[in-house]
């Protein structure tokens, strides 16, 4: 549920294809060349740990830990019927991701296609919750933390090319995100106020191997629109301040 946000791994990908020299260490990747797919996969890797503060010219924001805008989850199944909201929320571990597949086509589809297993992403911060939760009334509040195990995800964009100034843009039309972890571990401070034996107890519950990934399935699946959303505002945010040329040279 944390693909969270799983929010930035697409921005990395911007970032190791520049046509700028702007940082020692980041490949430029022709996608005339013959192994263009082949430099996007060993470059990734070095856009994230050289952007891993961001870079204020293309508004792009330090990405681990990436904070995130306030947000919440509300669902309303037989196990899981709750109003999840995170405050101050940030998401870390996308630095070490690895990207197993890379497909990008800007001339012709105008699409991405990425493949990538990150070890360990969390989502913590601040957290308010009510509701029903499996067994469990919740009306709890604090810090968390929630932490998804061998993540694997598939990242794909839709975008659009369009003219400004005489040079081709890119304006992105849609972005999905499919994630799945290993496992999940959470951790809700005050999910019962004021007793911690009982919290301690329902975190047991949720850290089972078939509890947790049953409220992970519960969950993400608006946890992750909502993080493909914020991908599409930022990356689109990059993409407005440069020509298609600067970012995937011929």
């Amino acid at each position: 549920m944390l693909v969270k946000e799983l929010c930035v791994i697409a921005i990395a990908c911007l970032s190791f294809s520049f046509g700028y020299n702007w940082r020692a260490g980041i490949h430029l990747c022709h996608r005339s060349s013959a192994d263009f797919y082949k430099c996007l996969e060993a470059s990734i890797a070095d856009g994230l740990h050289y952007y891993r503060d961001g870079d204020k010219a293309l508004h792009i924001p330090r990405i681990d830990p990436l904070e995130m805008h306030p947000f919440t989850v509300q669902t309303d199944s037989s196990q899981v019927a709750l109003r999840l909201s995170f405050k101050k929320p940030f998401i870390g571990g996308m630095s070490n991701s690895t990207i197993t597949h890379v497909e990008l086509d800007v001339d012709k589809d105008c699409y991405w296609k990425l493949d990538v297993i990150t070890p360990a992403l969390s989502v913590f911060g601040e957290y308010e919750i009510d509701g029903k939760l499996m067994m469990f009334e919740l009306n709890g509040h604090g810090r968390c933390n929630i932490t998804t195990l061998d993540l694997h995800h598939t990242q794909t964009m839709k975008c659009e090319r369009y003219k400004k100034n005489g040079k081709d843009y890119i304006r992105v039309t849609d972005y999905q995100i499919k994630a799945k972890p290993a496992k999940v571990v959470y951790y809700f401070e005050e999910l019962v106020p004021n007793n911690n034996q009982i919290t301690q107890a329902i975190l047991d519950t949720f850290n089972g191997e078939e509890e947790s990934m049953l409220i992970y399935d519960e969950l993400s699946t608006m946890l992750v629109k909502y993080i493909a959303e914020m991908h599409k505002i930022t990356i689109q945010e990059a993409f407005n301040h440069l020509p298609l040329d600067e970012f995937f040279p011929l």
